[in-house]
């Protein structure tokens, strides 16, 4: 009988909208990866996360962060063998692209962890995470629960542009996050990365959001493809934007 090999994922992410757990969400990954880790739960695969704060953050710590996770101190591996629980065997580094050269930033940080290649994959929400939001409108009608301050936000969103192709959405005059931020103040609501963000995200259909941002489905089945979960099967996508 084929004996099968405990896994240990990482995640690490760049801020708190995907990984800081509040009194009024989960951590924000979680949330938008729930078949996922429901999927490791049940495989006994083990996985947890590092936030970094912000992107520069990332950019200046990812090396030793990564050589840490692969090479831990005495300690961290003797406390791992006495419960029975597997060092890290595979990275996942998420951030947001935020309009920069995406093959850019993927040959910097492929040169800084030359020592662990096929360890590890790097990932971007483009060009931020609420994209994945703006990907699924039904989910701002659970955390803007009036039903007019609901309709009013999910209309000021459909005329942003490309609205229904999120990841086309640029970073000029502001970022998504500046949008939904100037969207909500105008009725009256509040959109932030730590508050509205995580909660967002813990109700949105992860399908929806893998239908029109090719980059999470990405995401998704690079890490299904590390835990041995069926990949999803690419839906078309809408080409049309809305004004």
């Amino acid at each position: 009988m084929a004996i099968l090999t405990k896994k240990n994922i990482f995640f690490l992410v760049e801020g708190k909208t995907e990984a800081l757990s509040t009194p009024w969400a989960k951590k924000g990954l979680w949330s938008i990866l729930k078949p996922e880790i429901e999927w490791m739960r049940g495989k006994k695969i083990f996985f947890d996360t590092y936030r970094f704060n912000g992107k520069y953050a990332m950019q200046d710590n990812l090396s030793f962060r990564v050589s840490q996770l692969f090479n831990p101190p005495k300690k961290t591996v003797d406390k791992a063998k006495a419960n029975g629980k597997p060092l890290v065997d595979y990275v996942f580094i998420l951030r947001d692209l935020d309009c920069e050269d995406k093959e850019k930033i993927k040959k910097e940080r492929d040169n800084d962890l030359s020592d662990y290649k096929g360890r590890y994959s790097i990932h971007f929400a483009v060009q931020e995470i609420e994209a994945w939001m703006i990907a699924d409108l039904n989910c701002f009608n659970i955390i803007y629960k009036s039903k007019n301050k609901y309709t009013e936000i999910v209309s000021a969103i459909k005329k942003i542009s490309y609205s229904s192709m999120p990841e086309e959405i640029g970073c000029e005059p502001k970022k998504i996050s500046g949008l939904l931020e100037d969207i909500a103040h105008k009725y009256k609501s509040r959109y932030r990365k730590t508050i509205e963000g995580p909660q967002l995200l813990e109700v949105i259909n992860p399908d929806v959001v893998a239908s029109k941002c090719p980059s999470f489905a990405d995401f998704r089945n690079d890490l299904r493809s590390h835990i041995g979960f069926p990949p999803i099967i690419p839906q078309p996508m809408s080409t049309h934007s809305t004004s």
